[in-house]
């Protein structure tokens, strides 16, 4: 074990395992994993897409992909992540593009006070040990500007929790660590659970009715599933502003 591996938790390692690749980039949209992805992912860049002449922060960047599908030309966009090694990806896929890319953590953010208009925290926060979640919504405070946007992304207790996530959260337990830094002006329910119940009953290891299941996938889900109450959501995003 290398000694930057036995400074990452058991939960980190899990995660930076999976940037033996950039395997954001190569996720099928109507595979099971693909379909979960992109319920939020899509939605995100939906909010993000419509602001202009903007400096944004995607924190927690990973390997780039979200900022891959962001137009910098009326952007500033800044990418952070902890691992060096999906930041090597991230700059390799986004070598074209004008945003920038650097290495710190969500505890102590690299930039100045009221820098960022827009801050996207795309699922990152099930990856923070549960004692440091305050002090890194305090950071993402300092660094966002006093009328600017937070769009904040998380997993829920209906989403079982991988060996890489510390915790997911319920409304009320996620909006005890916001509340003092931020106002909630939108909350959106993602990915339906009962779309993953349909799923194993159309694929399974018995049968596998595959026409039937392609056709869940890609008019049925879109249509009733990807969208969900907040009660049955795996996913929940939040827009937040600065308190």
């Amino acid at each position: 074990m290398t000694e930057k591996a036995r400074e990452l938790t058991i939960e980190q390692q899990a995660q930076e395992e999976l940037y033996l690749r950039p395997y954001h980039y190569f996720i099928d949209k109507f595979s099971h994993e693909g379909i979960f992805y992109f319920s939020y992912i899509d939605k995100c860049l939906d909010i993000v897409k419509s602001f202009k002449n903007k400096t944004i922060l995607d924190a927690g960047c990973g390997d780039g992909f979200f900022i891959s599908n962001l137009d910098d030309s009326n952007n500033f966009i800044y990418g952070l992540d902890y691992s060096s090694r999906a930041l090597d990806f991230a700059r390799l896929f986004n070598k074209d593009k004008k945003s920038k890319f650097v290495q710190g953590t969500l505890e102590a953010i690299p930039f100045g006070d009221n820098y960022f208009d827009i801050i996207t925290n795309i699922a990152v926060l099930e990856h923070i040990k549960p004692a440091n979640v305050n002090l890194c919504l305090k950071e993402m405070h300092r660094v966002l500007k006093k009328n600017g946007f937070f769009i904040l992304v998380i997993p829920t207790h209906n989403l079982k929790k991988p060996p890489k996530h510390f915790q997911h959260f319920d409304l009320e337990e996620i909006k005890q660590y916001i509340e003092p830094f931020f106002i909630i002006k939108e909350i959106y329910g993602k990915y339906n659970m009962i779309f993953r119940f349909l799923l194993k009953f159309f694929e399974n290891k018995f049968y596998n009715i595959r026409p039937l299941s392609n056709i869940i996938k890609r008019k049925i889900f879109i249509k009733y599933f990807a969208d969900s109450s907040l009660r049955l959501a795996e996913i929940m995003i939040f827009i937040l502003t600065k308190r």
